[in-house]
């Protein structure tokens, strides 16, 4: 999958059904929505690609960035559920897309 700059033209890998660019207000284009839920927590992790269209003064407004997003389930009073979202730019995503394989890769090996 490339990641292509903004223009006004989607990206490649933009989901019409999901993308928000001609939206009042939006000016973003989005993926589509990858989930993964743990059967053993139910913690959910997302990930979606975005861009935002240009914005005046700032150059690298419009560069595409990875959105992740970890959701923990409501586990009673005192442990709420809670959410925490990162962004990735190309760079430490592909980092981290490194890490996560090598420790997978490990945690197989030792099983």
């Amino acid at each position: 999958m490339s990641i292509d700059v903004a223009t006004s033209e989607h990206p490649s890998w933009c989901s019409r059904n999901d993308c928000l660019v001609a939206e009042p207000g939006g000016n973003v284009h989005l993926s589509r929505l990858a989930q993964a839920q743990s059967p053993r927590t139910d913690l959910v992790v997302t990930v979606q690609l975005m861009q935002h269209e240009p914005i005046e003064g700032y150059p690298d407004s419009d560069q595409p960035f990875v959105s992740l997003v970890i959701r923990f389930p409501d586990y009673g009073p005192e442990h709420p559920a809670e959410e925490y979202a990162f962004c990735f730019y190309s760079d430490i995503a592909s980092s981290t897309e490194r890490m996560l394989l090598a420790a997978t890769r490990s945690i197989a090996a030792d099983s």
